[in-house]
């Protein structure tokens, strides 16, 4: 179904609704004309509407004029007749007198708030595993150094199955660890070594 085949908002009146976009365009042309009187903002419309090319401003221009004729109807009955501006606020009030509601953080951000304070609470511990262990699901082998919170860090000494190590010994065996997975990688021949050796052999 195409976005055009759907009905339009209706009104009270039983007329269909403007789009935000018309309502916006008729305020637009009214408020070009606001110094003027109902009757000469609807004039100086009407001759405009005769040079505008544009479809969108001709009917933000056509609202604009037929927003013009209902006001004059309602100001009818009195001998004066009111300027545009005068009849503005109805479709423009003013900002002094709209209610302005504090802004409340939303939940994604009170919800990001308790998170930094409680990863900021938490004090991590430095650990290397003795033995295999599993902590909060996560299963750990055999000297492993990993940063864990200071409860759990706690618990695995007591179990004997991690120490506590400073930051320099923690870098110490990262290092120690990545030198020893170099030589192994040096030490096994790679696939095109491999592949060759086993044609020669052929």
């Amino acid at each position: 179904m195409s976005k055009y085949s759907q009905s339009p908002k209706v009104t009270v009146s039983g007329l269909a609704a403007l789009s935000a976009q018309m309502k916006r365009l008729r305020l637009k042309f009214l408020k070009s004309v606001k110094s003027e009187s109902l009757d000469q903002a609807l004039e100086t419309l009407r001759l405009n509407l005769t040079k505008e090319k544009d479809e969108t401003a001709r009917l933000g221009s056509l609202a604009a004029q037929t927003w013009l004729i209902r006001q004059r109807l309602l100001t009818i009955a009195s001998d004066d007749v009111p300027q545009v501006a005068d009849c503005l606020e109805v479709l423009e009030p003013a900002r002094s007198k709209l209610n302005f509601v504090p802004k409340t953080p939303t939940q994604e951000q009170t919800d990001a708030t308790d998170v930094a304070n409680a990863s900021a609470d938490q004090a991590w511990e430095t650990v290397k595993i003795l033995e295999e262990t599993v902590v909060n699901g996560m299963r750990f082998f055999k000297d492993f150094v990993v940063k864990v919170n200071a409860e759990d860090a706690q618990k695995l000494v007591h179990a004997k199955k991690a120490e506590i190590v400073t930051e320099d010994a923690a870098e110490s065996e990262a290092k120690k660890a990545t030198a020893k997975d170099k030589q192994n990688t040096k030490k096994a021949p790679s696939k095109d070594e491999a592949n060759s050796d086993n044609q020669d052999k052929k």
